[in-house]
């Protein structure tokens, strides 16, 4: 069943998850911000505002404590860090240097210890 047709309410979605419970939905969008929404409704538990930038790629923690979150870069050629989140209340945990200009795609470990991008 149709959730939300465009225009999605929270602006354009560029990323997005499900948890691992399957109860809520973690969307990531072209403003930069992190929502936790419900799937029927579309009501926002939690927000967060991860960059200035578009939301790219983004992956759980096999726990579904952790959200890892790339945004595209502020400038041509700088490289955008790939930032982590608490993934129920969306509080940030951390920032990990990126290696690139821009990081496509993200994957945690099966054990959850790394993360690949």
């Amino acid at each position: 069943r149709t959730i939300h047709s465009n225009p999605w309410p929270h602006g354009h979605i560029g990323t997005l998850l499900w948890s691992r419970d399957g109860g809520t939905l973690i969307a990531g969008t072209h403003a930069g911000e992190l929502l936790r929404v419900t799937p029927d409704s579309a009501t926002i538990i939690a927000r967060a505002q991860a960059s200035t930038t578009a939301v790219g790629a983004a992956s759980l923690a096999p726990d579904g404590l952790t959200l890892a979150v790339s945004t595209a870069a502020s400038e041509v050629g700088q490289a955008a860090p790939v930032m982590l989140f608490d993934a129920v209340s969306l509080e940030p945990l951390g920032t990990l240097p990126a290696a690139s200009a821009r990081v496509t795609a993200l994957a945690f470990s099966a054990d959850g210890r790394r993360l690949a991008g």
